[in-house]
């Protein structure tokens, strides 16, 4: 593990205290978005709405399904494409 020393302007830090903001969880989210694996992101709130959504299509049977072959196919097409991705860098 490595340390990062960071210096924030008082006013900033007065702000993010008076926020009540997590800073270790803000910067462990702003790190990880650097290295971004290229997947577009999305907020809490529209995840939400898509699994809404999701469900909704379920229960009244409008959705579209793969069976365990093809979700195995798929599966194991997108884990070689990842670890081909990984491996190169």
């Amino acid at each position: 593990m490595h340390t990062i020393n960071l210096q924030i302007q008082d006013d900033i830090y007065e702000s993010i205290v008076e926020k009540g903001l997590d800073i270790n969880t803000k910067l462990k989210e702003f790190i990880y978005s650097l290295v971004d694996d290229n997947h577009l992101t999305i907020s809490e709130k529209e995840a939400n709405r898509r699994v809404s959504e999701a469900v909704k299509r379920y229960e009244k049977g409008t959705g579209e399904y793969v069976n365990q072959e093809q979700y195995n196919i798929y599966a194991n097409k997108l884990r070689d494409k990842l670890i081909d991705k990984y491996d190169n860098n």
